[in-house]
């Protein structure tokens, strides 16, 4: 089982990665055989990810994170522990696997469009297309793989005609035909079908979240590669959980409140408000507000004691059925606003990295609609909320 990067960031566990190393260690109990750097790995900078690839690695419990076109050159005290790591193998170029006889052969790349949003500071990010040359003439001659897989945080973009023909993991495949699996992230594409590239090399992608489980079964004859089936297995509500897993998952809890929530006196699972009734996706005027969108955002406000509260407008800001609302949805505003009275939850994208300013579809929580809020100045926001990017 393969993940192609953004394994971190979004929830509580993931402010709490340095200290548990949480989302590693249960994709190593999941039975993840490798994993890639997407750009939120590095939302904590290289010496948080450092941290919390080191903990979970002591813990004997990291799938192996193949990143090919990522090295930690120079003496920066920040990648001190990235260094560490790959010089113990932890973190490495590429992996080759045994199955059922075949031998496969792993790398993983950053995409061009992915590192423009990677908070990578000192990081080197070599170009995906050139590194992936050379993993493959690694890979077929020096390793002698039946099978080269190239984990893509790269995406793929959609062309006039409504078919994805574009993006970083498609171009990877185009421009090196010696790969013979592209599996892609950081666009949240939901593939139902394999885009074939070069005639025989399948690009699949399989959505966000952990909410889909792809599976790609392919055919090898010498040189001729077929799919036989792709499908997507949607993960939701209908399926049983394991309950070792949701036990490791409890275990976590008490680590990530006292990392990320006790010293704003709350807790992971501590509910931020009460939902008493549905609220429905029913509204026309989504730019004014949402009654889901102002709820959440003056939960974040009252929690953390800011003046104004700010919530990026999106689908899952739009709906949400009767019950709590915020437990650790809050988590970007307790743990950002303690220098500062401004406050903005973390629903949705938001490219601009060092200015938050108000654009149609945000919310706002001050006592006037979203509207008619005035464009804030730069300096007014202290650095400690510089906005985060969600792609």
């Amino acid at each position: 089982m393969l993940d192609a990067g953004d394994f971190s960031m979004g929830i509580a566990f993931g402010a709490a990665s340095r200290e548990t190393g949480g989302e590693l260690q249960l994709m190593s109990r999941m039975g993840y055989d490798a994993t890639t750097f997407g750009n939120h790995e590095f939302d904590l900078g290289p010496d948080g990810l450092g941290q919390a690839i080191g903990v979970a690695s002591a813990a004997g419990r990291a799938p192996a994170v193949v990143a090919s076109n990522t090295s930690f050159p120079g003496s920066d005290a920040s990648l001190a522990d990235l260094q560490s790591l790959a010089q113990d193998g932890v973190i490495r170029r590429y992996l080759v696997i045994e199955r059922g006889g075949l031998r496969f052969g792993l790398f993983g790349v950053l995409g061009k469009e992915a590192t423009f949003y990677t908070s990578g500071g000192a990081v080197a990010f070599a170009d995906a297309i050139e590194t992936a040359k050379e993993m493959v003439k690694v890979l077929r001659e020096t390793e002698q793989v039946d099978v080269v897989i190239a984990l893509s945080h790269g995406g793929l973009e959609k062309g006039q005609d409504g078919r994805y023909t574009d993006g970083d993991d498609l171009r990877l495949a185009r421009a090196v035909p010696g790969i013979d699996v592209v599996i892609g992230g950081h666009s949240h594409t939901e593939l139902h079908e394999a885009c074939i590239v070069n005639r025989r090399t399948p690009v699949v992608q399989a959505g966000k979240e952990g909410q889909n489980l792809g599976e790609l079964v392919i055919a090898l004859d010498g040189d001729q590669l077929t799919v036989e089936s792709y499908r997507l297995y949607p993960i939701d509500g209908r399926m049983v959980g394991d309950r070792a897993t949701a036990e490791a998952i409890e275990q976590l809890k008490p680590l990530v409140t006292a990392a990320v929530f006790a010293a704003r006196g709350y807790r992971i699972d501590q509910p931020l408000a009460i939902a008493p009734r549905d609220l429905p996706n029913t509204f026309t005027d989504i730019a004014a507000g949402t009654l889901l969108a102002n709820l959440c955002t003056d939960a974040f406000r009252s929690a953390t004691q800011a003046d104004i509260g700010f919530t990026a407008n999106r689908d899952d800001a739009r709906r949400s059925d009767t019950g709590e609302v915020g437990r650790a949805n809050g988590l970007r505003c307790v743990r950002r606003c303690a220098a500062g009275r401004w406050c903005r939850g973390y629903h949705g994208r938001q490219r601009a990295r060092d200015r938050l300013v108000h654009r149609p579809g945000a919310q706002a929580s001050a006592g006037v609609p979203a509207r008619r809020q005035p464009r804030p100045s730069r300096r007014v926001f202290p650095p400690c909320i510089r906005p985060a990017i969600s792609l």
